[in-house]
């Protein structure tokens, strides 16, 4: 794809996602083209997470953040996200199965051609040492004096930290690269200039979620809770909804299921709420309000492939298999990798004709 082109595509999908922050496939979307055609691993695992923090059972995604998490050079994160995609019933690249086995030196060069994405940009990389070495050595010149500021640069250069704006923008910028450590140590800083800024707890919260520390990321959400920003209904249904998937990441199903119903009540038409509902009451094994969650789902967002697939489950869970088929192989035509349950309803009840 020429750069004209993803950047198109870079730009769509951002604003879609401005217009539904809760879209978990827009999200991977905007990460595999990152990933593939930017060699932009971080920002590209950065929004795999999000992802993931809408729909935890979003399996492609998973998949996708496997592969961004090993090129990015996090080996040991990226068997635990394969491994958790294969029990959401998804299917990794096996290619990049099996370069991520055979553990060799330039694993990560195969692994990108492997699955398709474009390696890290050298050229980039050599511009940023450039700079770097620009820097130290116009450092030493001004130390040594053969170069130097005015003063007026200098005074203004000295602005009082109180006096900086919180720059979200910019703390943002470093959660989408993934850049989570950094993301926290500016979020802290910027709390002792504004303490009760709810959009600080919302981003480190995001952050947290990043490095998969729950209690943190609960500890954030709710503080923003308390705050009670003045924010859109679909803001607040996000903010409710990803609180319900921290819970679910601690098996804790009873919460999850409260927080997601509010997350409903704030907007009823909120597909990845209801998903993440049937998520839950299945893992309680009901698997009728399970099935219930899911059909709504679908009646807001008919294409919801996943809630395709889950329903399916779902439905061979309590015996209903014809209509289990039905669904499944749905799922499939909207390109969900849904052969696992299909070789699993094979052996249980044939297809019907």
């Amino acid at each position: 794809m020429r750069r004209g082109k993803v950047n198109k595509a870079i730009s769509e999908l951002k604003r879609a996602i401005e217009e539904n922050p809760a879209s978990a496939n827009a999200h991977n979307n905007l990460g595999l083209i990152y990933g593939k055609y930017n060699g932009r691993y971080g920002e590209a695992r950065a929004e795999f997470r999000k992802a993931i923090g809408i729909d935890s059972r979003f399996g492609e995604a998973r998949c996708n953040l496997a592969i961004a998490c090993f090129l990015s050079g996090d080996e040991e994160l990226a068997w635990k996200h394969v491994k958790v995609a294969r029990l959401l019933g998804a299917s990794p690249n096996q290619r990049f199965i099996g370069v991520l086995k055979s553990g060799r030196a330039n694993g990560r060069v195969e692994a990108a051609k492997a699955v398709g994405w474009s390696p890290t940009t050298e050229v980039l990389v050599a511009r940023r040492n450039i700079a770097l070495i620009a820097v130290v050595v116009s450092a030493i010149l001004v130390g040594a004096g053969i170069i130097y500021f005015s003063p007026k640069e200098i005074r203004y250069a000295r602005i009082k930290p109180k006096s900086l704006p919180f720059r979200s923008d910019l703390i943002e910028a470093n959660l989408s690269k993934g850049l989570f450590d950094e993301v926290i140590s500016e979020c802290r800083r910027a709390q002792k200039v504004h303490p009760s800024d709810p959009n600080i707890h919302n981003l480190l919260a995001q952050a947290y979620h990043g490095k998969e520390m729950w209690d943190d990321e609960i500890r954030e959400r709710q503080k923003v809770i308390e705050l009670n920003p003045d924010w859109p209904e679909t803001e607040w249904a996000a903010l409710y909804n990803n609180l319900g998937v921290a819970y679910m990441e601690k098996d804790d199903y009873d919460r999850a299921i409260k927080e997601c119903e509010k997350a409903i009540e704030f907007w009823p038409e909120n597909a990845e709420a209801y998903n993440n509902l049937g998520y839950a009451f299945g893992q309680k094994d009901k698997w009728d309000e399970a099935i219930e969650m899911y059909r709504r789902a679908l009646g807001f967002k008919p294409g919801f492939r996943e809630v395709r697939y889950n329903l399916a489950l779902a439905l061979a869970q309590t015996g209903s298999f014809e209509e289990a088929w039905k669904e499944v192989r749905l799922a499939e035509e909207l390109g969900y990798p849904a052969q696992p349950l299909i070789d699993e309803l094979k052996k249980i009840f044939p297809e019907p004709e």
